[in-house]
């Protein structure tokens, strides 16, 4: 085809990096869920407490199953099931 801009030759193909258990990038959700937690649990803060169980969820469905720690992720999930009680206790409370 004549007025093809395209060149076969200068094709560069993509190769993907492969990080070493060492380089994996830190968890940010499951850290800030965990951070979320505590401040829904020690200032009673609502939306605190579920914006910590949406980045929990968030951060257990992306990350890898060869990198998870199960330790890690019950400490997570005990820690906002703790603060969403507490900031509902109140439901329970009988007058």
């Amino acid at each position: 085809m004549k007025g093809d801009p395209r060149r076969p030759e200068s094709i560069i193909p993509f190769k993907d990096c492969v990080l070493n258990s060492s380089e994996v990038p830190p968890d940010w959700f499951s850290f800030l869920s965990v951070m979320c937690a505590m401040i829904g649990f020690m200032l009673r803060i609502k939306w605190a407490a579920w914006a910590s169980l949406l980045m929990f969820i968030s951060g257990y469905t992306s990350s890898r199953s060869s990198t998870m720690d199960y330790s890690q992720i019950f400490t997570s999930f005990s820690m906002i099931l703790i603060s969403l009680v507490t900031n509902y206790s109140f439901l329970f409370r009988q007058i």
